[in-house]
């Protein structure tokens, strides 16, 4: 049985809910796991407890934050963290090909598949963002992205290292930052965008659904998706990750996107369900959060019902 590489990066703050999102891979997937972490200071005592519940292989590659400090912070619940990958091709400097996944990421499906998607030759295999494709032709140009790039989401990639390499990876980084490093607003996943443009193969929006994806597939929207990439008009069940981008993550009660309900039942099983129940308790009673919260309850009731995951049972 082969072994699959998966990428996370985190601090100490985000390291339990990427422990949730490593126990999804290992529920879901038949192959072995290897886990590699980007560690932007993770503390003992966590790293201890996710492996108390990770079983697969774990090995931590110290990043210093120092190094990523001339990186700009533009969305406040977005950590340093995230540029850690920017490295990747220096830090696993021994591996060919490896997934990376975002810490606010869920798999309810098999990995496997999407590490057996033919890249055809490209360096990254990738989700087309549709808000960012569909709605921002001005800020492609303005970082200077070309309009025929389709934009694509980082939460979600297949990276083929060895092409990394043979294309100069760290060199457009470094070249791109320099040009356009005033002007991103999302971060890594910019600069990714720029150092990869005309690199990249487009894959099922199923490995990395977002809540634009549930939103842009609706009736109304159905002949804008027919101008842009077919790879967001493929049918997208059995999903096999939710990324829970934006704000609504799904350790967050007012949380709707499918696949919450991994978290829940996840998080059921470690030493942070206390601290999970305690942070979505109302932080003021009133009748306007009172009925919020039951609002908020009944919804994710409803979405569960309707979830398009083929969900393992979790319980065992």
């Amino acid at each position: 049985m082969k072994i699959i590489p998966v990428v996370y990066a985190s601090d100490d703050n985000y390291a339990h809910h990427m422990a949730i999102s490593m126990m999804s891979v290992e529920l879901n997937t038949e192959d072995n796991i290897k886990f590699l972490i980007f560690d932007c200071g993770i503390s003992n005592d966590k790293k201890k407890m996710i492996k108390e519940y990770v079983k697969s292989e774990i090995e931590y590659f110290e990043v210093e934050n120092e190094d990523l400090l001339d990186f700009p912070i533009t969305i406040e619940y977005i950590t340093l963290a995230t540029y850690a990958r920017l490295k990747i091709t220096s830090i696993l400097s021994d591996y060919k090909k490896v997934i990376y996944i975002d810490v606010d990421a869920l798999v309810g499906g098999d990995i496997s598949s999407l590490w057996n998607e033919n890249l055809a030759g490209k360096s990254a295999g990738v989700v087309l963002d549709p808000t960012l494709e569909m709605f921002s032709d001005d800020y492609k140009l303005s970082i200077g992205l070309p309009k025929e790039h389709y934009y694509f989401n980082a939460g979600v990639m297949v990276f083929d290292l060895e092409k990394m390499r043979e294309n100069k990876f760290n060199d457009k980084v470094e070249d791109y930052f320099m040009k356009y490093g005033n002007e991103i607003k999302y971060q890594d996943q910019d600069i990714l965008n720029g150092a990869l443009v005309n690199d990249v193969m487009y894959l099922n929006p199923r490995y990395n659904f977002m809540p634009s994806h549930a939103n842009i597939r609706k009736k109304k929207n159905i002949d804008k998706l027919n101008q842009y990439h077919v790879s967001i008009t493929i049918p997208l069940e059995p999903l096999i990750i939710s990324h829970f981008c934006g704000g609504g993550k799904p350790w967050s009660y007012n949380s709707f996107h499918d696949g919450f309900q991994i978290y829940e039942q996840l998080i059921k099983r470690t030493a942070w369900l206390s601290s999970h129940k305690s942070s979505n308790k109302l932080k003021k009673i009133s009748l306007v959060n009172i009925y919020k919260f039951f609002e908020y309850k009944i919804k994710r009731l409803i979405i569960s019902k309707n979830t398009k995951f083929i969900f393992k049972d979790i319980k065992k």
